[in-house]
């Protein structure tokens, strides 16, 4: 009669096999996605944005309208390219720049405290945009001189000196 019992469920079974140590400590590595699950993406590579809103920053059709409230200016991928590339080369341009620095053995008097012009302790200090050092009269001298926009040290263009 136990033995009915216990093929009805009613006894719980004793487990035969000891389970791995491995198996206690919980899961080891990624786990395995649902299969009955499939995680999708929409993009919407051309979005329909409303021209009304877009323009006077108001929709008449308010919460019903179809079309997406934003105002922001997109830019396509050839002018974005054109920024990047552009970018790019300024970066380019000052990176040489200061591994010429590195590769040249120029005096310097006080650890880089001088204007690399006339060599004497800075006297009003400005920078350029690529990161020189001078005496402002120097850089005026040099830039009237030279009638040329560009950098004393490095030579790239240079259209404007800021003041540290």
């Amino acid at each position: 009669m136990e033995q009915n019992i216990r093929k009805r469920g009613r006894v719980e079974p004793t487990q035969s096999k000891a389970p791995k140590k491995s198996q206690t400590g919980g899961a080891h590595g990624p786990l395995r996605g649902s299969t009955y699950i499939s995680p999708s993406m929409r993009i919407d590579y051309q979005p329909d944005i409303c021209t009304d809103f877009k323009r006077a920053g108001f929709c008449g059709r308010g919460e019903s309208c179809k079309y997406s409230h934003d105002r922001g200016d997109y830019k396509s991928g050839a002018q974005l390219e054109k920024e990047w590339s552009e970018a790019r080369k300024r970066r380019l341009a000052l990176d040489e720049c200061h591994d010429l620095e590195q590769t040249e053995e120029e005096e310097e008097v006080g650890d880089g405290h001088a204007c690399s012009i006339c060599r004497k302790p800075f006297v009003d200090h400005v920078m350029t945009k690529c990161n020189h050092h001078f005496c402002e009269r120097c850089a005026k001298n040099y830039h009237e001189k030279k009638r040329s926009a560009s950098c004393a040290t490095s030579r790239l263009v240079v259209y404007s000196i800021g003041l540290l």
